[in-house]
C-alpha cells in the first residue's frame, strides 16, 4: 500500500512539473512575442523566374528575408513525382537572407504550401502561411496557330501558364482560332524579322526623302550661282572689260 501511495505522489509531482513546463512555454510567446513575430515573417516571400540550364527551361523558386529566428516547411501540392514529401529551408541554408530550389519539370503545374514557424521557445503554431503556383510550359506556344500577331497574347497562347485548361487539344485550337477571327478578317502569321524589314524600309525612305531634298536644294543654290555668273560677265562685257 506503501509502495502505491509513493507512486501517486511522484505521479502527481511529474504531472505538476509538466504543467509547470508547459505555462513557461505558453509564457514566452505571449502576445506581444507572437505579434511580433508575424510582422516580421510578412516579409517571408517567394516567386518563380524561368532560367536556362543547359540550353533548358527550369523554374527557380526564391524565397526572400528569412531571418534567424524562422524556418520554412515547404508542401508540394499535386502529383509531381519525386517532391511529394514536404521539406525543411532554414537560414543556415540561405544567403543573403534568400534560397532557391529549382525544378526542371516543366510539364505540371505544382503548388507549393509555406509554413512559415520559429524556434522561439513556446510558439510551436504556424507564424504564417502562403503559397505559390510554379507554372508550367504551355505546348501549344509552339503551334502555328499561335504564331498571330492577334492572339500572342492570348491566354491559351502564353508560353507559360498557371493553371490546368481542361480541354483538349483541338478545343483550345477551335478557341484560339475563333478569337482571331473575331479581332480581325484578314489574319497574318506574327513575323517579328518582318516588322524589322518593314521599320528598316520606312527609315530608308526618310533618308532617301532627306538626301533627294538635299540634292534639290543643293541644285537650286548651284543654278541660282550661274544665273549671278552670267549677269557679272554680261555686265562686264557692256562695259568693255
Amino acid at each position: 500500500m506503501k509502495k502505491y501511495g509513493y507512486g501517486i505522489f511522484f505521479l502527481i509531482l511529474g504531472l505538476f512539473f509538466f504543467d509547470m513546463h508547459v505555462y513557461a512555454d505558453s509564457a514566452a510567446c505571449d502576445y506581444k512575442t507572437k505579434a511580433r513575430l508575424i510582422k516580421s515573417a510578412a516579409n517571408i516571400t517567394a516567386k518563380t523566374e524561368v532560367a536556362k540550364v543547359n540550353g533548358e527551361d527550369v523554374i527557380n523558386i526564391t524565397v526572400y528575408n528569412l531571418t534567424d529566428e524562422f524556418y520554412i516547411v515547404v508542401k508540394p501540392e499535386g502529383s509531381y513525382y519525386g517532391m511529394k514529401d514536404s521539406f525543411m529551408i532554414y537560414p543556415s541554408m540561405t544567403k543573403d537572407q534568400s534560397y532557391t530550389f529549382t525544378i526542371d519539370k516543366n510539364d505540371s503545374i505544382i503548388k507549393y504550401k509555406f509554413s512559415v514557424r520559429t524556434n522561439v521557445a513556446g510558439c510551436t503554431d504556424n507564424i504564417s502561411v502562403f503559397t505559390l503556383i510554379k507554372p508550367k510550359k504551355n505546348k501549344h506556344y509552339n503551334m502555328s496557330y499561335c504564331k498571330y500577331k492577334e492572339v500572342a497574347d492570348y491566354f491559351y497562347c502564353q508560353e507559360w501558364v498557371d493553371r490546368d485548361f481542361g480541354l483538349t487539344d483541338n478545343e483550345i485550337q477551335a478557341k484560339i482560332e475563333k478569337k482571331r477571327d473575331s479581332l480581325t478578317t484578314t489574319t497574318t502569321a506574327y513575323c517579328p524579322s518582318c516588322e524589322l524589314e518593314e521599320k528598316q524600309t520606312e527609315r530608308e525612305k526618310k533618308i532617301f526623302e532627306i538626301k533627294k531634298y538635299l540634292i534639290a536644294g543643293l541644285s537650286v543654290g548651284i543654278i541660282i550661282d550661274l544665273i549671278v555668273i552670267a549677269v557679272l560677265l554680261r555686265d562686264l562685257k557692256r562695259r568693255g572689260l
